[in-house]
C-alpha cells in the first residue's frame, strides 16, 4: 500500500484505491471494498429470511477468526461457556466468619504486643509482619461478606 491508499493486485497487477480492503492470505487475493459489498449482499440475499416483528433477535458477536484470513466470523451465544466462579457461593458466609476472625485475632495479637512492649523491646519487622497478616485476612473477610450480603464487588 503506497502513500495515496493505492494497493495492487498481486494476481493482475492493477491499481486499487480505496480505504478498506480485504486480504485473504490463503488465496493471495485483495479485494476493493465494492467487490466485497457486492460478494456480501449476494450472499445476503440468498439467505435472507422474513422476520415478524414479534421475534426475538439472536445474539452474536464478531470474533477473529483463527484462519489466516483476516476475516470475521459470527459467534452464537448459545455456543460460548458460561463463566463459572472459582469460589463456590455457598462457601462465602463460611470463608466471611473465618477469615474475619483470623483477621481479629491478628489485629488483637498487634495491640497487645504494641501495649505491653516498650520502646526498646519493639521490633519493627514483627509489627510489619503482624499487621499486615492481619490486613489481608480481614480485607479478605470483608470481600466474602460483601459477597455474602450480595453486594458483588
Amino acid at each position: 500500500m503506497h502513500d495515496d491508499g493505492t494497493v495492487y493486485d498481486i494476481k493482475t497487477n492493477e491499481r486499487i484505491k480505496c480505504n478498506e480492503i480485504r486480504l485473504d492470505v490463503q488465496l493471495n487475493v485483495i479485494s476493493p471494498p465494492d467487490a466485497l459489498q457486492r460478494e456480501q449482499s449476494l450472499e445476503r440475499g440468498t439467505r435472507r429470511t422474513r422476520r415478524s416483528r414479534t421475534e426475538k433477535r439472536e445474539d452474536s458477536f464478531l470474533l477473529l477468526s483463527p484462519s489466516s484470513s483476516f476475516l470475521l466470523r459470527k459467534v452464537e451465544i448459545e455456543s460460548m461457556t458460561r463463566y463459572v466462579s472459582p469460589v463456590n457461593p455457598a462457601v462465602f458466609p463460611l470463608l466471611a466468619v473465618v477469615l474475619l476472625g483470623i483477621g481479629v485475632f491478628f489485629t488483637a495479637w498487634f495491640f497487645v504486643y504494641e501495649v505491653t512492649s516498650t520502646k526498646f523491646t519493639r521490633d519493627i519487622c514483627k509489627e510489619a509482619l503482624i499487621s499486615l497478616v492481619a490486613a489481608l485476612f480481614s480485607s479478605f473477610g470483608v470481600l466474602f461478606l460483601l459477597l455474602w450480603v450480595g453486594i458483588y464487588v
